[in-house]
């Protein structure tokens, strides 16, 4: 801790800065020396090897910043759409509308009336002819 702010361990060895602004705890008092808080990381760069954070934010904005989740529905919401409409406008396929398997089906439409004809044919007594 020094005037401006906090150096903050983080896990895996990295460190990031917490600005004295960025230190208030929810019921209003300064974070502590050795204290352990949930931080919410509100700039990175990894060019200039600098993390920012916030332990307010925290609290501020609750589990989840409200403008990106709202950004993050509109966007979720608009691809779904989006999905439905193309899935509505294509075209079901059956297994009957498949050029192989259609063929199949008829040829096997055509055996079963020719065994359906055949045991008709059979039973049928032979007519003689009378001369």
């Amino acid at each position: 801790m020094n005037e401006k702010g906090a150096i903050v361990a983080l896990p895996y060895g990295v460190e990031g800065f917490a600005p004295m602004r960025h230190l208030g705890k929810q019921d209003g008092t300064p974070a502590k020396e050795e204290e352990v808080l949930d931080f919410r990381v509100i700039e990175f760069s990894k060019d200039n090897k600098k993390i920012i954070l916030s332990h307010s934010r925290t609290h501020q904005e609750g589990p989840g910043d409200k403008s990106r989740d709202g950004e993050a529905k509109k966007k979720t919401h608009f691809t779904k759409k989006a999905v439905k409409k193309i899935k509505d406008n294509l075209e079901k396929t059956t297994l009957g509308d498949i050029d192989a398997l259609a063929s199949l089906k008829s040829a096997y439409t055509k055996a079963e009336q020719k065994e359906k004809q055949a045991p008709k044919e059979e039973s049928k007594p032979e007519e003689t002819k009378e001369e």
